[in-house]
């Protein structure tokens, strides 16, 4: 007889040592038989996920503070695509405006695409995307 089946053990202790994992095969074999109906003790136990949480107390990151510009400047996007936005509208030609290059304070109304370096943001029509401060965008109903 083989033990073939991957089960789920839970490990609780500060330190994985000699004394922690023999812990550890034991759950197992209690475990394997307490589904499978059989156990072999004597048959080697292989690891093969280990699992961790980690719980910790950390300082809060301090938020980016962008600087507003004296001057308002308006955004200017840098290229189009066709996209839709309702299965009943037709395809809308949207401005695609760099997110690198929006500065705190600037608003655009939808329907726009924002492209940032780990997500695009969509702005649907009659929205209003403004990069706050924060270097977090705020959308809202439009004017």
């Amino acid at each position: 007889m083989c033990q073939i089946h991957e089960c789920n053990v839970e490990l609780s202790c500060e330190q994985l040592d000699r004394d922690s994992l023999a812990a550890l095969r034991e759950a197992f074999h209690q475990r394997h038989k307490a589904l499978f109906s059989y156990s072999e003790p004597d048959s080697p136990v292989e690891l093969v996920n280990l699992e961790c949480s980690v719980i910790a107390r950390l300082q809060r990151p301090p938020l980016p503070e962008l600087e507003i510009p004296a001057m308002a400047c308006t955004a200017a996007p840098e290229g189009h695509r066709p996209m839709l936005f309702s299965a009943d509208a037709p395809w809308q030609d949207t401005p695609v405006y760099n997110g690198d290059r929006l500065r705190a304070g600037q608003s655009i109304l939808g329907p726009c695409v924002i492209e940032e370096a780990t997500t695009n943001i969509v702005v649907p029509p009659g929205w209003r995307a403004t990069l706050e401060p924060s270097a977090t965008y705020r959308l809202t109903p439009g004017d």
